[in-house]
């Protein structure tokens, strides 16, 4: 049911995220929150939904898996999540995680 994800996480990040799950209920006791810096990544989760429903379609597999059948299937996410050129589409992926 569920897919186990592999991350590529380090063991100092690994002892980090347990310490703060050990302290969950009392971050306080870990240090100032204020010295946190939050970071904002890249958008995933339109570009995951129209991956799936593109797969779900067969788009991807009448696509191929190489590489201009790649840059057809971004194409296609592009213009799902916004109506632009191709230009807009090279520019839709410095923002979300392609």
């Amino acid at each position: 049911m569920f897919k186990r994800l592999k991350y590529n996480c380090t063991p100092q990040e690994i002892a980090a995220i347990k310490l703060a799950l050990k302290y969950k209920e009392n971050l306080e006791q870990l240090g100032s929150i204020e010295s946190v810096e939050l970071q904002e990544g890249l958008s995933v989760g339109a570009v995951w939904a129209v991956y799936q429903l593109d797969k779900t379609l067969g788009i991807e597999k009448s696509l191929g898996r190489e590489f201009f059948g790649k840059l057809a299937m971004w194409q296609v996410i592009a213009r799902v999540i916004d109506q632009g050129s191709r230009l807009s589409a090279v520019r839709l992926a410095q923002s979300h995680a392609a």
